[in-house]
């Protein structure tokens, strides 16, 4: 087949790129809110919404390290609600823009000048690289039947393997963990931008028609220092930032140092960001840069020097996990190493310190001073796993958190894995020079990449279902409390009470000084009726931390369910004091007071549960119950009018929306829910029917 022309091979590049990680995505959008997406979106009030976040500082001082993140969620929320599918496209969007920004940089790099033959020396003088074009260019010319270019061949491989592989499911797939994407998004683009700059300001060489003028290059630099702010207020990792566009431009252009560093000056000026931001937070670097809410932590903290012990195992997994993607697991149960001539870390350490001095020797060698340097390819090689260390320092260092492992992690370091193995595996293609044994490595390249996006597109199967999705964590990680807890809440939610419990029995059995193992227990037990065992839980829980306003809650209620009424709107009032956006609390607080006969009290707390969770779908059946009860009987078919249709399947919400209804003069509304619950539930049609035949006066 003829080669497509060289101009539209970026192009389609770019579509097989898009296409591939589209298919390997096509099956998360309706992958539900999981772990940290509750407290961070679900039950965030403060993100309902574009006016809600930026009309108070509150959006802003909720977490202003991260808040163009945390923008993004308010203006899902805004086009869609809670309507998972929206969150899923914007992340899948914002991973297939990543992945083009990682086919464009490596792209770049061979036009600096160590790709393009020559550059800039000592004082301004030209100098000639000896041997200096890509190794790659000249052996792959002879190839008569495979005529891509490595500047278009490492790229590309490059990107679907960034776009394809399923350690990355956890930066995409998991909603909340935008931050990351994201953030990688301006990372990415800043270098891109910065590069642009250099390359029109000086960098390429004259005449190079593959940087013609599009712009002032000063414009290009100034997008590369807003887009680095904007990764800084997304997340912390982009603090390496400066000294990834440093670090590029150490290893791919030339020049006096004086005018080098005028370009980096502006880049640089950004480094103080984060730094600045974390000392104004109030909180450690470690729980700043914790990957989950408190509410659901389980371990203590870790001493620096532990901590660094256990990175150095951790990154060998990390890098297991890009060769091999096998045994993927949301939440790792990670043991602690606490001595560094344990054989673990003492042989993970030795690994990793021979790829870095691999990296530093391959750039020193492929110096055009070197005796006989090496090509520019291996210069890539070296930049590669640099940018693999750099990136992944903020998080695999010594500063503490309370995680030390999280596959999203590796979301930003796998763009100099992948740009690494892609040169290593041009190289070895352009050694073996025989067009046979090429077309088999490119062939067996192509499969790599299909069996890749294949275990994306089952991997993301298996997030499709909270229950399979935390039963294979737990699996993996039986010493994990926290596991267990979500487990047994997830099974809870899908009804399924019994094994519910008996994963919080293990919770507790694992963390028994966790609250959050007492609380959810405490709720469970309730749930089917075991309340002599459910409150001692639960009154554990507010022991451990009486501060705890889900542990109140969950208390009030059990509490309620039993009749002690008063003990319990003391629990549920105290649960509103320390979280006053907690719908849940307002709405048991309402029940507390229909039951107890306060029916005005008991609408002021529900109409309070609505306006904070406005498709909270028991508070709103709830609330016109007791709208019904004090004779507002059109605020009440106000109420549940626009949530009928998802509604439909409640007889308790038809019934309440006839009664009122009747009570308006609809008795074409009235008479169509008489007739809906005749299908749906007849005792309670009775009812309806029953109160359809009085005037509405009457009690």
């Amino acid at each position: 087949m003829k080669d497509p022309p060289t101009r539209y091979r970026p192009l389609l590049a770019a579509l097989l790129v898009v296409v591939v990680g589209a298919l390997a995505y096509s099956n998360t959008f309706h992958v539900p809110f999981v772990f940290d997406d509750e407290p961070s979106i679900t039950e965030n009030p403060l993100v309902w919404g574009v006016e809600r976040f930026l009309g108070t500082r509150e959006g802003y001082d909720y977490n202003p390290r991260r808040f163009v993140g945390y923008l993004t969620f308010a203006l899902n929320y805004d086009l869609g609600g809670f309507d998972v599918r929206g969150y899923h496209a914007v992340n899948l969007a914002i991973h297939l823009v990543s992945a083009l920004l990682v086919y464009a940089l490596l792209r770049l790099i061979f036009r600096t000048p160590y790709f393009r033959g020559q550059g800039s020396g000592a004082g301004g003088q030209k100098v000639q690289f000896e041997s200096q074009t890509s190794n790659l260019d000249s052996n792959l010319a002879s190839l008569a039947s495979w005529r891509f270019e490595p500047r278009t061949v490492v790229p590309l491989f490059a990107a679907l393997l960034f776009v394809a592989h399923p350690v990355q499911t956890q930066a995409v797939t998991y909603v909340v963990q935008r931050l990351t994407s994201l953030c990688t998004l301006f990372y990415l683009l800043s270098v891109v931008l910065y590069v642009q700059a250099r390359l029109r300001g000086g960098g390429a060489l004259p005449g190079d028609a593959c940087v013609a003028p599009m712009g002032r290059p000063w414009l290009w630099l100034a997008g590369s220092v807003l887009s680095a702010v904007l990764a800084m207020t997304t997340k912390e990792i982009a603090f390496t930032l400066p000294l990834a566009v440093m670090l590029y431009e150490v290893f791919f252009f030339r020049g006096p140092w004086k005018l080098r560093l005028l370009w980096l000056l502006p880049i640089l000026a950004t480094l103080p960001v984060v730094p600045l931001s974390v000392l104004t937070a109030g909180e450690s670097a470690g729980e700043i840069l914790s990957d989950v809410s408190e509410a659901a932590r389980v371990q203590t903290d870790i001493p620096r020097s532990h901590y660094l012990f256990t990175q150095f195992r951790v990154i060998v997994t990390y890098l297991r996990l890009l060769f091999l993607p096998i045994n993927q697991n949301l939440d790792y149960d990670y043991p602690i190493y606490t001595t560094f001539l344990t054989p673990p870390v003492f042989l993970s350490f030795l690994l990793l310190a021979a790829l870095l001095l691999l990296a530093l020797f391959l750039w020193w060698r492929s110096r055009p001073a070197s005796p006989r340097p090496l090509t520019p390819d291996n210069r890539l090689i070296a930049f590669g796993l640099l940018w693999f260390f750099l990136t992944l320092s903020v998080e695999s260092s010594v500063i503490p958190i309370v995680d030390p492992i999280f596959e999203h992690r590796l979301y930003l370091p796998s763009f100099g894995a992948f740009a690494a193995m892609s040169t290593a595996l041009a190289l070895l293609v352009a050694k073996l020079d025989r067009p046979s044994l090429c077309r088999g490595l490119t062939a067996l390249a192509a499969v790599a990449v299909l069996a890749l996006g294949v275990a994306t597109w089952q991997r993301n199967r298996l997030w499709q279902d909270p229950v399979a999705l935390w039963q294979d964590t737990a699996a993996k990680a039986p010493g994990n409390a926290r596991a267990h807890i979500n487990l047994g809440a997830v099974l809870g939610e899908a009804g399924r009470m019994e094994e519910a419990i008996d994963a919080l029995s293990e919770a507790v059995r694992l963390a028994p000084e966790h609250v959050e193992s007492y609380a959810n227990l405490g709720a469970a037990l309730a749930s089917v009726g075991r309340l002599q065992e459910a409150i001692p839980a639960l009154f554990r829980a507010v022991a451990i931390e009486p501060d705890n306003p889900d542990a109140l809650n969950n208390l009030g209620t059990a509490l309620t369910n039993v009749g002690r009424l008063d003990e319990a709107a003391a629990a549920l009032s105290e649960a509103i004091r320390l979280g006053p956006e907690q719908a849940r609390a307002w709405y048991n607080l309402g029940r507390l007071h229909v039951l107890a006969g306060r029916s005005a009290e008991a609408v002021a707390a529900l109409e309070r549960a609505v306006a904070l969770k406005p498709d909270y779908d028991n508070a709103l059946v709830e609330l016109a119950e007791a709208l019904n009860h004090v004779g507002r009987f059109r605020e009440a078919a106000a109420a549940l009018a626009p949530h009928l249709p998802r509604l439909a399947h409640r007889s308790d919400a038809r019934l309440a929306f006839g009664v009122a209804a009747h009570c308006v003069g609809d008795r074409t509304g009235a008479t169509r829910e008489l007739g809906a619950l005749r299908q749906l539930d007849p005792r309670q049609a009775d009812r309806l029917a029953s109160f359809l035949s009085r005037p509405c006066d009457e009690p």
